[in-house]
Order: structure tokens, then sequence, then C-alpha cells
């Protein structure tokens, strides 16, 4: 089907690439391309070229990322399970935890994730306290390696959160 073929070859691509961008930062991205294409240039490189290229020039493996976007059918679909917090009580020794800011977490917040989708990227979160406030923490992507698709992710934070949103920069698909 050749319509089929043009989804799946130049959007699936184009998507692809845009998210992997935003996983990895614009910055670290354009240079690693950049290495790409320098390195490949008058060539004619397969798949597996481009990922280890990337690999390379990034410094870290997103292996992870290419294998279930490129090679395999999955996709991004994290869900927002349930979020709960509980006054933080006082540690014997005095000490207090703080946020960025060096202001005194006063909550410890749960956040239940799933992963339905196979590919499991690091995501930002938005905790929101009603009145305005928000804080934001990334979810590693390494906490749902262990976890069957489900994670608890734990934190401190300054204020009771009200809400949480995932990805609220609207950054993966």
């Amino acid at each position: 089907n050749p319509s089929a073929y043009y989804v799946s070859s130049y959007k699936k691509t184009a998507v692809g690439l845009w998210t992997l961008k935003n996983i990895v930062g614009e910055e670290r991205f354009d240079s690693a391309m950049r290495e790409y294409f320098m390195t490949w240039r008058f060539h004619h490189p397969y798949g597996e070229d481009f990922f280890a290229a990337f690999n390379r020039a990034a410094g870290a493996s997103y292996d992870w990322f290419f294998q279930g976007w490129f090679l395999r059918t999955d996709w991004v679909d994290l869900r927002l399970r349930r979020l709960r917090s509980f006054p933080l009580e006082p540690t014997r020794s005095g000490e207090t935890l703080a946020s960025p800011g060096a202001v005194s977490d006063s909550f410890r917040v749960e956040l239940s994730l799933e992963s339905r989708g196979g590919i499991d990227p690091p995501v930002v979160v938005a905790f929101r306290d009603g009145a305005g406030g928000e804080a934001r923490r990334t979810v590693p992507r390494e906490a749902f390696s262990d976890a069957a698709g489900r994670v608890l992710y734990r934190t401190t934070l300054a204020f009771e959160p009200k809400s949480a949103e995932l990805d609220p920069d609207l950054s993966l698909p």
C-alpha cells in the first residue's frame, strides 16, 4: 500500500527525530546530527549507522528509543494513575530537605505512572498547588526499567500539590 509506506517512512521518521530532540535537548541533538552528517557525507548509511553515530556523538545510548521507535512499532503512551501527598515529618537530626531554590520541602509526594506503549522516555511532571504555584520534576527513564510498565515516583515539594500534569510542554508525541 503506497500511502501506508509514505506515512510510516516519512511522518514517523519526522516525529521520531522531533521526539528525540526533545529528549536529548536541542544543543546536544544538533551537535550529534552535525557529526553524523559530516561522518556519513558522500556515503550510503543504513539506519544502524545513524543509531551508532548518534549514540557516539551524543555520549549516551539511545538504543532504547531507536529500537522501539524505528525498528519495532512501539510508541510513547504514559498515564498518570495517582497522585498522593503526605506532610513531611521532621528528621531526627534537624536537617531539612530543600527543593531547587533552597525552599524547605514540607510534603512527600508519590506519583503512580503507567507506560503502555513500550517506549519509556524521561518525562517532566508539573505539580500545581491550585493557587498558581508550580514545581517541576523529571521522572528519569530508568525509573521504568524494572517496573514492568508501572512506576511509583517519589519526590518532595515545598507545597501540597493539588494536581500533576505529565509533559506540560507537550514535548512527547
